[in-house]
């Protein structure tokens, strides 16, 4: 029975115990009650674990309301990174938010050798300059898989809250560029939320394919100036061709107080001559998710840096950088993604920036 194996493995226990004193030339009373103090010590030891409950070493599953419930507002020591991020993160500790600020410092000017010589090549050029010097910790791609998806940093926080009751956060998208494909429109309505604003546009009529995943389709593309342009269409045929500068659309929709909160924009080489302009609309641009292309004179090195070096003046920084290979035969593209910054993150304790720009 249980209890007739249970004390012949006390005895066995004591007599090894005794044994072992022996060796020792422990004296026999001596022995006997060490072994009787051992053995006292192990029942009660085995009575304490058995109080323990074994759940308590379960590992609770993380779920939505368990983080709910264990969330608490941002301390004083993640005010740093709120206000240099223009109160995008809330979780960052300042010890964290200051290394973070070092990596991004250490890598300037983020160029291997001038910019502004060197490879011709368009591979070249954009292998030995500007790499990505941040990273978002929940980095997401919002689209599909392939050309058409996009890197958005840490796109749940433009999502809404669980309160059902509760204010949304602001998500107002811009999509400059459609040629008929609206995945990633769709893409932000089913992986961020319904409540996200989205704006498209493009020279030609791409309605029929944008608008049923809610987004609101407007037919002029992006130029320096609001102009008309006589030029052939996808189709081939000549047609008018609108134009608006972002400063001009940004009114014309009654965006001037707003945060434009992901600019996405594939115009296919309009970035080297708009990207100025984009800033004169007077509105913080906190993403841009753009698709930078060979420009006219097959050479990045051309109009590339200054465009780099703006972005970084305006108080961005690359998160993130992706060639397009699928199509590099022929148009040569790379995928970069910025974030807006507090110009502050910038600057040492002089308030000095520290940005060495080429």
């Amino acid at each position: 029975s249980v209890l007739l194996l249970t004390a012949r493995l006390i005895d066995i226990f004591i007599a090894f115990i005794v044994h072992c004193s022996s060796l020792l030339h422990i004296p026999v009373m001596n022995r006997t009650f060490l072994a009787f103090l051992v053995l006292g010590c192990t029942f009660w030891l085995g009575y304490q674990l058995g109080k323990i409950n074994p759940q308590t070493f379960q590992r609770e599953r993380i779920t939505a309301s368990t983080l709910a419930a264990t969330a608490t507002a941002p301390s004083g020591s993640h005010n740093l990174a709120y206000e240099e991020s223009l109160h995008f993160f809330d979780d960052y500790a300042d010890q964290e938010w200051e290394r973070i600020k070092l990596k991004v410092r250490e890598i300037q000017p983020n160029t291997k050798g001038s910019p502004r010589s060197g490879p011709t090549i368009s591979g070249a050029w954009f292998q030995n300059h500007y790499e990505p010097d941040f990273a978002c910790r929940h980095e997401r791609r919002i689209g599909k898989l392939g050309d058409g998806g996009k890197w958005v940093c840490d796109p749940h926080r433009l999502q809404g809250g669980d309160d059902p009751g509760g204010k949304p956060p602001s998500c107002l998208v811009y999509s400059v560029g459609s040629n008929g494909d609206s995945s990633f429109e769709l893409a932000v309505k089913t992986s961020i939320g319904q409540h996200c604003e989205i704006h498209t546009f493009d020279m030609d009529n791409y309605s029929t394919q944008v608008e049923p995943t809610g987004a609101l389709y407007h037919q002029w593309g992006l130029a320096d100036t609001t102009q008309s342009k006589k030029e052939k269409s996808k189709g081939g045929e000549m047609t008018i061709h609108e134009y608006k500068t972002l400063a001009d659309t940004v009114k014309l929709l009654g965006h001037q107080n707003r945060t434009i909160d992901i600019f996405k924009i594939d115009c296919e080489g309009c970035e080297w001559s708009t990207w100025r302009s984009w800033f004169d609309a007077k509105v913080p641009i906190r993403q841009v998710l753009i698709e930078v292309h060979e420009n006219a004179k097959r050479v990045p090195r051309h109009g590339a840096p200054d465009f780099f070096s703006g972005m970084y003046q305006q108080g961005y920084v690359i998160f993130h950088k992706e060639p397009n290979i699928h199509y590099w035969h022929y148009r040569k593209c790379v995928e970069y993604a910025f974030l807006l910054l507090n110009q502050t993150f910038f600057d040492d304790e002089n308030g000095t920036s520290w940005l060495k720009l080429q």
